[in-house]
């Protein structure tokens, strides 16, 4: 087989198709974005091994993985690879294939004939095809090929036919450009399939939001709505700009579909295409510009509907400067979350975060870090920066803030209104440039009737609101923060623990956690350290640590009260769905839970 052919490598990850190229030279592969191929699994290294294409042929070469690089099932140090082989890289496993040379090399030319849209993966990118239809990586840039020729000779009268192909190929029912009118509004400009979209999503606030900050940078971004009267969702990305030249672009598709995925596509075309000045597409470009969230390097990624979909909401608000209040109960991760939107901020990013608990400290010592002191205010009293003017360009966390105490509320609101603060014992504001993060364990409404929480200050802080699920709500994230905290521990430890049984991990899952993912750290923890060295964490340590209590009883047949309030629950979950016609919302509303909280007994249950 000679190496001057072209060679893919492709395999399932995590139920997903994927294909990627390896091209002449040396390519690196493993978990962090900056490699060759990227495997975004937590199981692979972050630079797991590299594959040198030369004129000899193909060798693989592990690079001190934690799981290991595997040839046809033997795990390797270095190998020689042949057509057909495959190679694992911790529980992943791609087989190695020729690729035609026409194949490999997508140029750009203008042809008569209309392109086929299936075929081979864009080099180094690594899009997925998925059984939901969305498009796979040789679709996407066969269609942005063909897009951007077709636009580069016809000018903008090729975009109806564009969009056209674009509603074909990702499944859609209905497809909208969008662009400004005179009067700095978002009108459509191109809409096909239906005569209107609905209105509430042209008048959301989100909407302007989004476009005033795509306008900060030029990442762009991407969301998914839920369209009230038919549980469509639909799914938008919108270019950088001003209010005269960026632009949007919308798909509407059926309740349930891979929004997620579609959103870099959709966003990929506005990107690479459509904006002014564009330019074609070119072989050798790398789909780069899809918006993401940056997260701690040993986040455990969740897989529960809960948590996605917070995520998928922090993708959302992290840009610019909307203020955002995390709400969930004590021990569920509000301060980490915190953390992901200032990384993730763009820009806003590379400034200081701030962070303190409002209920820690007395009023008159809480308003003297939070706004600092000026030099002589009292005898002996020296200059103190406050906390505000320490995260000028940056973030500033207010954890506990439904705790923070009343009379200093009204001066924190005319801080957030004017972006102003007048230190204790000042006579002049100093003007700062800050976000502001805040966090309660309580309920925001209860708190203001309680009178505990001013109202306008709520209005301020909650620019958008953010519901972390509690642990008990998102069993099947347990795993991944098991692994996640043990890992963790045993690094700091310098301890060997090879491990946690299967039943010993039901058991985990079953139990309630009360406080949530906190109290599941400190368990873990204290399994490492009574785990014997080179031990593996059963039920008999569970038992040892966590005590017969914690146990759920075997009840007599007919008296199992578990069994029956589940099954209480899915069937009023199903008659909620049924008389909202599949609206998740508008269910979780008259059942009186939180839209995270269906999303996870939905899953739970098997609901279709």
């Amino acid at each position: 087989m000679s190496a001057q052919a072209g060679f893919q490598l492709t395999g399932s990850i995590e139920g997903k198709l994927c294909v990627f190229f390896l091209l002449p030279g040396q390519s690196s592969i493993g978990s962090a974005e900056d490699n060759t191929i990227c495997l975004p699994h937590r199981t692979v290294s972050r630079y797991h091994a590299r594959v040198l294409v030369d004129g000899e042929g193909i060798t693989v070469e592990d690079l001190d993985s934690k799981n290991g690089t595997y040839l046809n099932g033997a795990r390797v140090e270095k190998g020689r690879v042949r057509e057909g082989d495959s190679l694992g890289f911790g529980p992943i496993e791609l087989k190695l294939a020729s690729v035609a040379e026409e194949v490999r090399h997508l140029g750009i030319r203008r042809d008569d004939a209309e392109p086929e849209l299936g075929g081979a993966e864009m080099p180094g990118v690594g899009w997925t095809a998925t059984e939901s239809g969305t498009p796979g990586g040789g679709r996407l840039f066969r269609f942005l090929a063909w897009f951007a020729s077709e636009l580069a000779a016809c000018g903008s009268s090729a975009r109806p036919a564009g969009l056209q192909r674009l509603k074909d190929l990702t499944g859609s029912d209905a497809v909208a450009f969008l662009g400004w009118n005179g009067e700095g509004e978002p009108a459509i400009q191109t809409l096909l399939g239906v005569p209107a979209l609905p209105a509430e999503l042209l008048e959301t606030r989100e909407w302007f939001a989004a476009v005033s900050r795509a306008s900060e940078g030029d990442m762009g971004q991407t969301f998914t709505r839920q369209e009230t009267s038919s549980g469509r969702r639909i799914t938008g990305a919108i270019a950088p700009g001003n209010r005269e030249s960026a632009m949007g672009l919308l798909v509407r598709t059926a309740a349930g579909s891979a929004a997620g995925e579609l959103r870099p596509f959709l966003l990929a075309v506005l990107q690479l295409v459509l904006l002014p000045g564009a330019g074609p597409v070119r072989r050798s470009m790398r789909v780069q510009a899809v918006p993401s969230l940056t997260l701690p390097p040993d986040f455990a990624i969740p897989s529960s509907c809960g948590m996605t979909d917070v995520l998928d909401q922090v993708l959302v608000v992290a840009p610019g400067r909307i203020p955002v209040l995390i709400t969930g109960e004590t021990g569920t991760g509000k301060d980490v979350l915190a953390r992901i939107l200032h990384a993730s901020s763009g820009s806003r990013s590379a400034g200081p975060f701030q962070a303190i608990n409002c209920a820690a400290l007395p009023a008159d010592l809480l308003e003297a870090e939070l706004f600092g002191v000026e030099k002589g205010s009292a005898t002996g009293v020296l200059e103190r920066t406050g906390l505000i003017q320490m995260a000028d360009g940056g973030t500033l966390f207010l954890d506990e803030v439904g705790d923070m105490p009343l009379p200093l509320q009204p001066k924190l609101l005319r801080a957030l209104q004017t972006f102003e603060v007048m230190p204790v014992g000042g006579r002049r504001a100093l003007r700062v440039d800050v976000r502001i993060l805040s966090a309660t364990n309580s309920d925001p409404d209860a708190l203001i009737q309680a009178g505990k929480l001013r109202r306008d200050l709520y209005y301020r802080l909650a620019g958008w609101t953010l519901e972390v699920p509690p642990l008990r709500d998102r069993p099947e994230d347990i795993p991944a923060l098991v692994e996640h905290f043990l890992n963790r521990q045993c690094a700091d430890l310098k301890k060997r623990v090879r491990g946690v049984t299967a039943r010993a991990l039901e058991r985990l899952s079953r139990s309630r956690w009360p406080g949530n993912v906190r109290q599941l750290e400190h368990e873990v923890h204290r399994m490492v350290y009574a785990c014997p060295e080179g031990g593996v964490i059963d039920t008999a340590l569970l038992e040892k640590l966590l005590g017969a209590a914690e146990e759920a009883p075997n009840p007599p047949p007919g008296l199992d009260l578990g069994r029956n309030v589940s099954e209480l629950e899915s069937r009023l979950i199903r008659q909620a769905l049924e008389k909202t016609r599949g609206n998740r919302s508008r269910a979780a509303e008259l059942l009186g839970i939180s839209r995270p909280t269906l999303y996870a007994k939905i899953t739970e249950y098997g609901i279709e």
